[in-house]
């Protein structure tokens, strides 16, 4: 997801941000607070959510 769309979405109702080092970490801490899947969307300033092994912090956007 584009930047500005990811960060104009984090302040949305309902949505929770998840920050995790790559996106399978991000998706457990997600199912560990009971947060609905799929993902709004992932980010990462370095485009890195999806490299494995993880190589940094990845954000994603759930709903309650």
């Amino acid at each position: 997801m584009p930047e500005q769309k990811f960060l104009d979405q984090v302040e949305a109702p309902g949505h929770v941000l998840i920050t995790a080092r790559g996106a399978d970490a991000v998706n457990a801490e997600a199912r560990r607070k009971g947060l609905k899947f799929p993902a709004v969307g992932y980010w990462s300033p370095d485009n890195v959510c999806f490299s494995n092994p993880p190589k940094g912090d990845c954000n994603g956007l759930f709903t309650r």
